[in-house]
Parts: structure tokens; sequence; C-alpha cells
């Protein structure tokens, strides 16, 4: 989940000069998004009003929110790419180009882009704009496993592993797949 910068970032330098107030804090900060995309879905407005999130509709305005999240001092920049709710709602989600944009700025600055995806057309629009990993929870992966769209060995599943992303797969009675961000530093 996205964080306002401010916040985050006073919380990492607290626990980076007082190590046993907290875990060791990598941050993202905000989330990158669209209107009426994910989590502006539902997160109550005033979150959007405190920073949790920025837009990136257009090229531009994606350029701009990576810059935004350097100017904050975050450790990465993390892009949202979610084409549908839990529910099956159509969610609007960041344009090819725009997450292009999102990852060549980000690069650029010597950041790597995190996604938050659900489904498998989301990893698909971030591999292909060429984010290094994914940062989905176990919930996330374990919604679309159920659904029977993602399994083991395809090669969406490649993709990601070869993109960076450390997956671990537990067989059993509803195949649950944890997809983790390790190594982010």
């Amino acid at each position: 989940m996205g964080c306002a910068g401010g916040l985050i970032y006073s919380l990492r330098e607290h626990t980076a000069h007082h190590p046993t107030s907290g875990p060791t804090i990598v941050a993202c900060g905000p989330l990158l998004t669209v209107k009426g995309g994910y989590p502006l879905d539902w997160l109550p407005a005033l979150n959007a009003k405190l920073g949790v999130v920025l837009l990136c509709e257009s090229e531009d305005e994606a350029r701009r929110s990576v810059h935004r999240v350097a100017e904050m001092g975050m450790d990465h920049v993390k892009l949202v790419v979610i084409h549908r709710s839990y529910a099956e709602k159509p969610l609007r989600t960041v344009s090819a180009e725009a997450a292009q944009a999102v990852v060549s700025e980000a690069h650029a600055l010597g950041f790597k882009v995190l996604v938050h995806a659900h489904f498998p057309e989301d990893y698909r629009l971030a591999l292909d704009a060429g984010v290094e990993r994914d940062i989905g929870a176990v919930e996330e992966v374990r919604a679309v496993v159920v659904a029977g769209r993602l399994l083991d060995g395809s090669p969406l599943i490649e993709g990601l592993r070869a993109a960076g992303s450390a997956a671990a797969v537990a067989k059993g009675a509803g195949k649950t797949i944890w997809w983790s961000a390790r190594g982010l530093r």
C-alpha cells in the first residue's frame, strides 16, 4: 500500500538512527496510479489529498510523478497496474505508454520500479513496461491462481522470474503462490 512520502521518510530516518525502535524501512512512498484506478476506487478522498497516491494519466504526468517520488527521498517507485477488482469490476489503469514513461524516468534517476498488480494482464503490462519486480501480496496472487488464470511454469510466471521476482509455489488444495520482492536495497 502507498504511504505519504513525508510520513514514511520520517519513519525510515527514525528507525535508521534508532535501530531498536523498528524495522529497516525501504520505501516507495505514494503509489502511482490513475483517477478511478486502484486504490482510488475505494480509498477515502482524504487519503489521496494526503499524498498516498500520485497520478500518472499521461507520459508527462508519469515523469513528473516519478520526480516527485525522487524529491521525497524514496528508495524505489511503486506503480499500480490493476485492470479489475477482485469482484471482477473493471478498473481504469495506467496506459502502456505511461507505464513505460514511469520506468524509463525512474531508471534515468537510478530507481527501481515495483508494481502492485493482481491479474495476468496486469503483470504482462508491467513486464512489457520494464519493471524489475512485482510486489504482490499473497492474497493478490492467490486470487489469480484460484481463478485458474496463472499456473506455475506458464510464460507469465517465467517472465516474472526472469524479471527478478522470487517465486515460491506451495502445492495443495487451492494452489497458493507467494511473490516477494527480496533483495530490495
